[in-house]
């Protein structure tokens, strides 16, 4: 599982329903790039609008889309345990190799570690795949630190940790208590070349839908210590995430439309970028393309 970049994928809609025909669109397109798979029913893939036959229908196309030797990894969190076992046994038939799980959010204030501790291993017991918490305060108004996924570590069936924070500090400290056989995968491109240099394995950041290779290739170049390609490549593609990130779920997916891709619209209430946002990310994406 280690050193792949794996993009959150987009969920198409067309007339505010999924098309799998879009998706096998963008999927044969990303089996052309180097990327290491793909995670479905996270949140730039708009899941929390999704009802339970639509993830279903995402998780299914993209297996049939998706070659072997990739990885596909399903976002299962739910609110409740009972749910999130529900979810990641229908991931599991359905073909995930993962499982990215969120913590239960909406009682915050009962959320302490030996709450989230018992739920997340409930859920790895309960699996006949692997999972991987993943820690998203942005999204969640909840914060899992390293004592936590420390101790999530040490169950066989937890196999790494997701960490959106761009936090380098806690990034340094999830791998020290993992170990090496525990990937830490950031989903904050940021910070992803400083995190590297801190032992995180990988990215699942949403703007690696743009790019992808792009971004393969500056793993690369860390990996084979070429760190002066490496922070060439990082200057070349930070300036773009900062300019298409801000419209969350609605940018990356006007991209993806500029890029030949088949982006489309979010999901009400989120919004498409304005016609002045469509031209800072088209002057942003045509700078990428010139440096490369």
């Amino acid at each position: 599982m280690k050193d792949r970049i794996i993009p959150p994928i987009t969920t198409p809609f067309v007339d505010d329903r999924v098309s799998t025909e879009k998706l096998r669109f963008n999927l044969e397109k990303y089996n052309s790039t180097k990327i290491g798979g793909v995670l479905v029913l996270g949140s730039n893939g708009e899941s929390v609008f999704l009802n339970d036959e639509e993830k279903y229908l995402m998780i299914e196309t993209a297996r049939e889309c998706t070659p072997s030797e990739r990885l596909l990894v399903t976002g299962t969190g739910q609110e409740s345990t009972r749910g999130t076992i529900d979810l990641t046994r229908k991931a599991a038939e359905l073909g995930s190799d993962y499982a990215l799980i969120g913590p239960p959010h909406y009682f915050k204030a009962s959320m302490t570690t030996d709450a989230l501790y018992d739920h997340y291993v409930a859920v790895a017991e309960s699996s006949t795949i692997p999972i991987i918490p993943y820690n998203a305060p942005g999204f969640t108004g909840v914060s899992m630190g390293p004592d936590l996924i420390g101790r999530l570590a040490e169950h066989p069936n937890i196999a790494g940790v997701k960490d959106g924070t761009g936090n380098i500090a806690q990034l340094a400290e999830l791998s020290r208590l993992g170990g090496p056989e525990f990937p830490v995968f950031t989903g904050n491109a940021p910070t992803f070349l400083a995190g590297l240099f801190v032992g995180v394995s990988g990215g699942m950041m949403p703007i690696t839908n743009i790019f992808p290779d792009a971004w393969v290739k500056l793993m690369e170049a860390f990996r084979r210590e070429d760190m002066e390609e490496a922070r060439r490549l990082e200057s070349i593609l930070l300036p773009m995430t900062k300019v298409v990130m801000k419209y969350g779920p609605g940018g990356i997916k006007a991209a993806m439309d500029i890029l030949g891709f088949y982006g489309g619209l979010p999901l009400r209430p989120l919004k498409a970028p304005s016609s002045g946002g469509i031209e800072e990310i088209t002057e942003a994406l045509k700078k990428v393309q010139e440096a490369l």
